[in-house]
């Protein structure tokens, strides 16, 4: 089964001066996990395990941090290194003027 990435979608995710209206906020790209690592922390004395990795959409990668819901997924590895995702909603991050 062959499925088509959302190829130039990660570049329009990078790019700061897009302006929140565009219809990049709409759409639900089809992208490949190229790259997960568990992040532990422990604040407080609460222990919490998030996902990091990257994701591609075949021409440009991004690095993510998973959503704690997607846990069990990872976890189980029905989300895995070279897994073909549909994102449904995501929030972007300008860091040190990147997104």
């Amino acid at each position: 089964m062959s499925t088509e990435l959302s190829q130039g979608i990660v570049k329009s995710m990078g790019d700061t001066q897009l302006p929140a209206t565009d219809d990049l906020w709409t759409q639900s790209p089809t992208l490949q996990v190229v790259m997960l690592k568990d992040i532990v922390s422990n604040k407080s004395g609460q222990q919490s395990n998030r996902k990091r990795g990257a994701v591609s959409d075949g021409l440009h990668y991004i690095q993510v941090m998973f959503t704690t819901q997607l846990n069990d997924l990872i976890d189980q590895g029905k989300i895995s290194k070279y897994t073909v995702i549909k994102v449904k909603k995501m929030t972007l991050n300008v860091m040190q003027e990147k997104r």
